[in-house]
C-alpha cells in the first residue's frame, strides 16, 4: 500500500479497497482488562508502559511474582485449561503434543491430500493458506477452527470445541483424511447432530485451499 516501487494488481486492488473507508476511530477505552481494584488498575498501567516500551523494574517485579514456578500448585491448576501464548511454533507443537498425551487416548495422525508436486508437499502453513501438511487430532483433544464457516450461528475463525469422534470411510484411517471431524464447540447456536454417544456436535469436513506455485496451481 505504502510501497514506492512498482505495485502489481493485488496491491493495486487493496489500495483501491483502503480508499473507501472515510472515517476513521481512535479507541481509548481499555475493555479486555476491566475492574477498579488496585491490582486490575495496576496491571493496566502495566500493559499501557508496556504498550509504550516506558515498562519499569517494579512493573518487572510485580509480573515476576505470577511466573509459573513462584506459584503454589493449587494456583497453577487453575491454569491447566488455559490458552497458551506463545512465540515460536516450535513451541506451540510442543505444547500441543504434550497436550494430547495427557489425555492417554489414541491419535489419529493425518496427512493431507495434494496437488502440485513436491512443491506443495513441502509448502508451510502460511502458504498454505493456513492448512497444516499433518494433522494430529484425537477424542478429547481441544481444536480451534481456522475459517469462516456459517458466521451467523458462531462457527467463525478462533472458535474452540472439542473433538468428539473422527469419521472415516469404510475400511479406511489414519492417515486418510477423514470424511468429517465431529466437534462439539463452546460458543455454537446452530443445529447440530447427535453422536452415538448422545453428544450434540458439529460435522467439520476437510476444506481445499489452492495457491499460485512455480510449477502452476498447487493445493
Amino acid at each position: 500500500m505504502y510501497a514506492s516501487t512498482k505495485r502489481d494488481e493485488l496491491s493495486d486492488s487493496g489500495f483501491a479497497a483502503y480508499k473507501q473507508f472515510k472515517e476513521a476511530y481512535k479507541l481509548n477505552v481499555v475493555q479486555r482488562q476491566s475492574g477498579n481494584s488496585k491490582e486490575q488498575q495496576d496491571f493496566r498501567n502495566i500493559l499501557l508502559r508496556m504498550r509504550n516500551g516506558e515498562s519499569t523494574i517494579d512493573d518487572w517485579r510485580t509480573l515476576v511474582t505470577r511466573f509459573e514456578d513462584n506459584l503454589s500448585v493449587a494456583e497453577r491448576n487453575r491454569f491447566s485449561g488455559a490458552m497458551f501464548i506463545l512465540t515460536k511454533w516450535a513451541d506451540v507443537n510442543a505444547v500441543n503434543i504434550d497436550q494430547l498425551r495427557s489425555l492417554n487416548v489414541p491419535v489419529a495422525k493425518i496427512q493431507a491430500i495434494h496437488t502440485g508436486g513436491n512443491e506443495a508437499k513441502k509448502a508451510d502453513s502460511d502458504t498454505a493458506h493456513g492448512l497444516e501438511a499433518q494433522l494430529l487430532l484425537a477424542r478429547g483433544s481441544r481444536v480451534m477452527l481456522t475459517a469462516n464457516l456459517w458466521t451467523e450461528t458462531g462457527l467463525v475463525n478462533g472458535s474452540m470445541g472439542t473433538v468428539k469422534d473422527i469419521l472415516f470411510k469404510e475400511d479406511q484411517g489414519p492417515p486418510s483424511l477423514p470424511i468429517a471431524v465431529l466437534v462439539s464447540f463452546d460458543s455454537y447456536k446452530g443445529p447440530t447432530i447427535t453422536s452415538l454417544e448422545g453428544e450434540r456436535v458439529v460435522p467439520i469436513a476437510p476444506i481445499r485451499r489452492t495457491w499460485d506455485g512455480k510449477s502452476g496451481v498447487c493445493s
